[in-house]
């Protein structure tokens, strides 16, 4: 649904993001976009929603080509939604996007309250000014106006930033939901040890290209982190470890599971 082909962008001259990048986006996937500070995750999303125009190439959303922001078939939760809080509460805030797609107010007011007390935003938060909210509160408002728009695809910039671990939680119980819907997701990241239990496909921007990491091998994918000059997360540290004496895990699991997997392969391989 979304696809890049030998994208070049540069600011200037001198500042050279993409070249012949290509990307090709699987529906009911999450997509990760990993980087340096400056890389260029954030133009990636940019371009990729028609925000910026390449240089060179071409950008295809749903087999059309991409030659505006595509507003009316995905959305774009950036990360700091405040700055696009214009309502007076909580409640209403969340609620625009049904009034806009001709709901009657009461009744897109009764949905979006259903939908907000489900992402654990308390019922006297609700009318609430949006802007006093703490960072994770107002991602969960944003996160539940991004679901009732009923986007095709999502683009989240740095959607765990900021968050205590209960507010990671109800972010990848979004993301569950939305790619169980068959959604294309595309998010940039710091960090990956946040989505492993998600099965992401992960791409590293490195010398101006888009360079997709194998995790079905932890040694490869370490290798490739190494390369970018970015530190490879514990679990790929430990895996690549375990893999280089002849020994496997799932990268793919809780960090519980995860845990228990490595204890047992080392019991295994100690006997």
């Amino acid at each position: 649904m979304v696809e890049l082909i030998d994208i070049t962008f540069e600011y200037n001259e001198n500042k050279q993001i993409f070249l012949n990048t290509s990307f090709k986006a699987t529906n009911g996937r999450l997509h990760i976009i990993l980087g340096r500070s400056g890389s260029g995750k954030t133009t990636f999303l940019d371009i990729a929603f028609g925000f910026l125009k390449p240089k060179k190439g071409y950008v295809f959303f749903d087999g059309e080509e991409v030659r505006e922001p595509i507003s009316s078939k995905a959305i774009y939760l950036v990360s700091d939604p405040e700055r696009y809080f214009f309502e007076k509460t909580v409640l209403e805030e969340a609620s625009y996007p049904l009034i806009f797609k001709g709901f009657n107010r009461d009744e897109a007011k009764a949905i979006t309250k259903e939908y907000l007390l489900r992402s654990g935003l308390p019922e006297e938060y609700l009318f609430r000014d949006p802007l006093t909210l703490s960072k994770g509160e107002k991602r969960r408002v944003a996160l539940v106006s991004s679901v009732l728009l009923g986007s095709q695809a999502i683009f989240l910039d740095e959607p765990m930033s900021g968050l205590d671990r209960n507010g990671k939680e109800v972010v990848l119980n979004w993301l569950r939901s939305i790619l169980n819907q068959g959604k294309v997701v595309l998010i940039t990241s710091q960090k990956l040890d946040d989505f492993f239990e998600l099965k992401p496909l992960v791409y590293i921007i490195n010398n101006s290209k888009l360079v997709e990491v194998d995790l079905s091998s932890a040694l490869s994918a370490y290798r490739v982190f190494k390369e970018s000059g970015i530190l490879p997360p514990e679990r790929i540290t430990i895996g690549a470890i375990l893999e280089n004496k002849g020994l496997k895990v799932d990268l793919f699991t809780s960090d519980k599971e995860f845990s228990e997997q490595v204890a047992r392969v080392l019991v295994d391989y100690a006997y």
